[in-house]
């Protein structure tokens, strides 16, 4: 008996070489396509907006202070712009206040209003560039607590107790020229028997020079301004302020 030999059946080579295929590709295009896009991210997610009800100041809410602009109160309406190319600022003040010096140290420059019949001059502004040692209790030194990056949180981690009392109120805001900024108001009690309500606007900006702008009414008092146009100064300042690239000292 002559045994036959069964066909053997062919092995669909072709179907290996299809799924091989589709493999490679898979393959390629999760090492090369890029991800899904997600969502941006800003590190300002979390910002907090200022209630009106919660920022005052001499007993006047801020809000509705700020929103008689400078022309119902005595510092006048004609304003000045004031521009440094070398540090790379600008901003607008009242043209009543006088001229502006600045002094310039190794930690800050400070900015103050000179006024031609007066013998002193009225500290408003601070650019902070590096933490004193030894120092404390100046509004100025508020701004090295703060970065761009940590202005969200900022409400919780300023070391406000003590320096005002009782607790001032803080929020996160944004300027007229786009900054984000800390604002503080309440009554300033360091190194004063008697405390004075001031408002602080801390507006962080990294650069060369400088780590934050920091302006405040409290040294204005000296200029007889009314209760509600010192703190609209410091909002002038801060609103109009511009951070441009500085241009290096021709030595």
């Amino acid at each position: 008996m002559v045994k036959k030999n069964r066909p053997m059946h062919k092995f669909p080579f072709f179907l290996l070489a299809v799924v091989g295929l589709v493999i490679g590709v898979e393959i390629v295009a999760f090492i090369y396509l890029p991800s899904p896009a997600q969502a941006p991210t800003t590190p300002y997610q979390t910002e907090v907006a200022a209630p009106a009800s919660n920022l005052a100041v001499n007993g006047a809410n801020l809000e509705d202070l700020y929103a008689t602009g400078i022309e119902s109160v005595d510092i006048g309406g004609k304003t000045t712009e004031y521009t440094n190319a070398n540090l790379g600022i600008s901003f607008t003040y009242p043209t009543a206040l006088g001229s502006i010096e600045t002094k310039n140290y190794s930690d800050q420059t400070l900015f103050s209003f000179k006024k031609e019949e007066a013998t002193d001059n009225y500290l408003f502004m601070a650019l902070i560039k590096q933490q004193p040692d030894g120092r404390e209790g100046y509004w100025g030194d508020l701004g090295y607590n703060i970065t761009e990056l940590t202005v969200p949180e900022a409400c919780a981690t300023l070391p406000l107790t003590g320096l005002f009392a009782p607790t001032p109120t803080c929020a996160v805001t944004t300027t007229k020229t786009g900054y984000k900024e800390v604002l503080v108001s309440g009554k300033w009690s360091s190194f004063r028997d008697s405390p004075v309500d001031i408002v602080v606007h801390i507006i962080p900006r990294k650069t060369d020079l400088y780590s934050a702008a920091v302006i405040s009414d409290e040294r204005l008092v000296g200029l007889q301004l009314s209760e509600q146009s010192s703190p609209l100064v410091a909002k002038m300042v801060a609103d109009s302020l511009v951070f441009t690239p500085p241009v290096p000292l021709i030595r």
